[in-house]
């Protein structure tokens, strides 16, 4: 018994382009290249994605904060001398 799978994949025409042209140039079949292609990005470290995804959210706020407040201040003051 094989250890393959099947399945249809539906991919926009200019993928599919992509796809042949790089196939042709590795001399590959479309299937050998799209296996390639998924095996690569197996590959790829994210790791430090999640690292930077909360450093910049934290920047942000950091720098919201100040912002807020003083926006909260205005209002407050807007408030007051109605």
């Amino acid at each position: 018994m094989s250890d393959e799978a099947h399945f249809r994949l539906r991919i926009p025409r200019h993928l599919k382009e992509w796809v042949e042209k790089n196939a042709k140039s590795n001399n590959r079949s479309i299937n050998a290249e799209i296996l390639s292609c998924i095996e690569a990005a197996q590959k790829i470290d994210t790791s430090g994605v999640t690292d930077i995804h909360q450093y910049i959210q934290q920047e942000i706020k950091n720098n919201l904060d100040p912002l807020r407040e003083e926006m909260q201040s205005i209002l407050n003051s807007w408030k007051s001398e109605e």
